[in-house]
């Protein structure tokens, strides 16, 4: 008997509506916490796991409970459906509808717990004509949660053939689309555009298009012509007042004290020493790069495309300009458990708030 009071009393605790509020509680706040506090991936922590699992076990203690509830009554009161007993019982449409909404979250949280610790989201840059494939250390920025795996890249690669940008009527940007090439052991086997509106889906990795921007070819060459660099270099993007500016600060020379800040222009104005840019688009683009030792400036020149400054024995030189973007890769299988639970979810309510049957009524 008192074996039986202390498991009665245990599932009273589990399946206890005051557990649950202070689980929702707790993870409402962390939940907070973490979209605060970008720094530290709270959601990744044990202890969000932890909490995350006893909530779901409340979760569930009280589905169960709920569903046994529903049982209860179609035995008791089943009503006849042409001779044969049917779950339309009087009064337990809502307590239906209710459990299979409990199940919806339950499989939501499921999925919000695989998603903590098993996904993974990176970022891969790639300028026209560049690929990569998708591997761990391929990636310039990664994440992956403590339980992802090595096997669960799935090896394809991405080629960016081409970035067309669609100016407004101011000559900014309204839209940038992606033209991708989808690889596979080297050959070509899917080629999409894709625009910053909606991601491409392969092998169940959502791939999002991000920043975009531009990749000067840039080669450094130092005493007796030899080169020293030789790369397209990619500028960052940043808004300054409206208008996106491009530019790159500190680029090593290799093997000297020498360092380049550039800032590009795509269709660059000059009135005086004042230099703008009146389009995104390449129709007079340039740059100004200049070149400091320490906090001393050496050197600061205008460089058109395919032109180039010297300066104490070497040479810049600007050649041909490519687009880039960066993408942002997401592989997520809690997800999908997300949006599952999410329709299940909404079937019970739809349960939930469907008007009684006249014979349940006149019952």
């Amino acid at each position: 008997m008192a074996g039986n009071y202390s498991l009665q009393n245990v599932w009273s605790f589990v399946r206890s509506k005051k557990l649950a509020a202070v689980m929702i509680l707790l993870l409402t706040l962390v939940s907070a916490a973490g979209m605060v506090i970008q720094q530290a991936n709270i959601f990744q922590t044990p202890w969000f796991t932890a909490i995350g699992i006893i909530f779901l076990i409340n979760l569930t203690a009280c589905t169960v409970q709920q569903l046994i509830n529903c049982f209860r009554l179609v035995r008791k009161k089943p009503v006849s459906d042409n001779g044969r007993n049917s779950f339309r019982v009087k009064g337990p449409w809502r307590l239906w509808g209710s459990g299979i909404f409990h199940i919806g979250l339950i499989i939501i949280v499921v999925g919000g717990l695989v998603s903590g610790s098993a996904k993974m989201a990176g970022q891969i840059k790639l300028a026209e004509g560049e690929e990569r494939y998708e591997l761990h250390h391929n990636y310039d920025s990664i994440n992956e949660g403590p339980f992802f795996r090595e096997r669960r890249h799935r090896g394809f690669g991405l080629r960016l053939n081409s970035q067309e940008v669609i100016p407004d009527d101011n000559g900014d940007v309204d839209e940038i689309i992606s033209h991708l090439a989808i690889l596979e052991n080297g050959y070509v086997v899917r080629q999409e555009a894709i625009s910053q509106k909606e991601p491409l889906v392969y092998r169940g990795i959502r791939i999002y298009q991000g920043q975009a921007g531009f990749a000067p070819s840039i080669e450094i060459s130092g005493p007796g012509n030899k080169v020293l660099v030789s790369t397209y270099l990619l500028l960052e993007s940043r808004k300054t007042g409206g208008k996106t500016e491009f530019g790159f600060e500190g680029f090593t020379v290799p093997g000297t004290p020498y360092s380049l800040n550039i800032r590009f222009y795509p269709d660059m104005v000059q009135q005086g020493a004042e230099i703008t840019t009146e389009k995104y688009i390449l129709s007079n683009p340039a740059a100004v790069i200049t070149v400091t030792d320490g906090a001393e400036i050496i050197a600061r020149e205008v460089v058109r495309s395919g032109g180039f400054m010297e300066f104490a024995g070497y040479r810049v030189k600007i050649g041909d300009i490519r687009h880039w973007n960066a993408f942002d890769l997401v592989n997520d299988l809690g997800a999908n458990f997300v949006f599952a639970g999410l329709w299940v979810a909404l079937a019970g309510l739809v349960i939930m708030y469907l008007p009684a049957s006249k014979n349940a009524r006149q019952k």
